[in-house]
């Protein structure tokens, strides 16, 4: 078994937490068309335009999220924030007792650890992107049930559904899913819903997780980690 970072967006990550979320898409790079033959599935859509295309077997070790059995553990937009009663520590990644990790997904907030009342503030905590949270700090690992290609237009109501897309009387499902992907891929070349790129399809069920809840960042004052050797105040707003 082998544990591979996944970026989640805050909407995908509550879908996840709420058991609505169990299955995830994700673009085929370039390089990989090779080793899933997918060249000579683009002739045979070119030959024959009106047969749909059946999801392709991917073979262990082709897929970069894994095979089934495999982890996956979610990175996602996060503050590391330390206690004001922190007079700072020499634990190098800023795993000390004072530590506290808040989750822009589950706030919202402009600003993690209150500071969204005070965004003018020099001293204004900030989100750091999901590509930097390390392994300790994730909260979500998922195991990976199963993984198959296929072009992202191919998804079903059912499938949708399955990527937290829960349909409303103005949209099915699949046509919520076809606005979420163009808001999230509409920009990159070649990869639009009208582009109808190759994707993977993770299918996936949550795992259990070594982090434990932090308190609610209500009951703490914090400051950010970054600056835990200099005293740092609390949001103007709040003291």
């Amino acid at each position: 078994m082998k544990e591979r970072p996944i970026v989640m967006q805050g909407a995908s990550v509550r879908a996840i937490l709420a058991g609505r979320k169990t299955q995830t898409r994700r673009v085929v790079k370039p390089r990989e068309y090779a080793r899933l033959g997918l060249a000579l599935h683009g002739i045979a859509a070119r030959i024959a335009p009106d047969v749909p295309a059946a999801p392709i077997h991917v073979e262990p070790g082709v897929c970069r999220y894994g095979a089934p059995g495999d982890r996956l553990w979610v990175r996602e937009a996060f503050a590391h924030l330390y206690r004001e009663d922190c007079d700072g520590c020499d634990v190098p990644d800023g795993r000390c007792e004072h530590a506290y990790v808040e989750y822009r997904a589950d706030t919202g907030a402009s600003r993690p650890g209150g500071w969204d009342a005070a965004p003018d503030d020099a001293e204004a905590v900030r989100w750091r992107s999901p590509i930097f949270m390390p392994r300790w700090a994730s909260r979500l690992t998922l195991e990976v049930v199963g993984i198959r290609v296929e072009r992202v237009a191919a998804i079903t109501e059912e499938d949708a559904a399955a990527e937290g897309c829960s349909g409303s009387p103005m949209a099915t499902p699949r046509e919520q899913y076809e606005a979420l992907w163009d808001e999230i891929n509409g920009c990159r070349a070649g990869c639009s819903w009208k582009d109808d790129p190759w994707v993977f399809a993770v299918e996936f069920r949550r795992a259990p997780c070594a982090r434990q809840p932090a308190a609610s960042v209500a009951t703490l004052n914090v400051r950010p980690a970054a600056r835990r050797r200099g005293r740092v105040s609390t949001p103007a707003a709040t003291r």
